[in-house]
């Protein structure tokens, strides 16, 4: 059987396109510049390469649960709760005034994007059919992609209307 686009009739099956299209731009944008805001502002390769640990941390230890999250809470709230709390932690990040904060803020970070992530897995393959299942996920995957490479050139373009500091909050 052939799958097209027009198979794919159900609307919140677009909605999870949509939202992991612009989280994928908000990591582009947060990605592009987290080493620049955080050497700009004195610390040293070391630290901010540590803070890969921290963002994994939160991936792996909000992996445990996620099951339990969901099937208490449903995949759409655990998404929305998840994409509030990852808005939050990439806006509060150029505010923090600590290494250790930043560190939680990454840790944060990581921990509401695995939230984001199986939620949207979920939904997908809940409303997905036995013969589209590849071609949906695949089309999420090209959806986060697509937000990764436009987020830097995004990034560019706020740093110049703005500052680091509002891309993270646009982020």
């Amino acid at each position: 059987m052939r799958v097209t686009f027009r198979s794919i009739s159900d609307r919140n099956i677009w909605l999870v396109y949509a939202a992991i299209l612009l989280l994928g731009l908000a990591y582009g944008i947060s990605l592009a510049l987290v080493g620049l805001y955080l050497d700009g502002n004195g610390y040293s390769k070391s630290d901010i390469g540590s803070l890969a640990v921290w963002f994994a941390g939160g991936i792996v230890l909000l992996s445990l649960p996620m099951d339990s999250l969901i099937r208490r809470f449903s995949a759409r709230a655990t998404l929305i709760a998840s994409l509030t709390g990852y808005a939050c932690a990439v806006a509060a990040f150029p505010l923090m005034p600590s290494f250790v904060s930043i560190a939680a803020v990454r840790f944060l970070d990581g921990a509401f994007s695995v939230g984001i992530w199986v939620s949207c897995e979920t939904i997908l393959l809940s409303r997905a059919n036995k013969n589209n299942k590849a071609f949906i996920t695949s089309l999420y995957s090209m959806a986060i992609v697509v937000g990764f490479v436009l987020g830097p050139v995004a990034a560019a373009g706020i740093v110049k209307i703005a500052n680091m500091p509002a891309a993270f909050f646009t982020s």
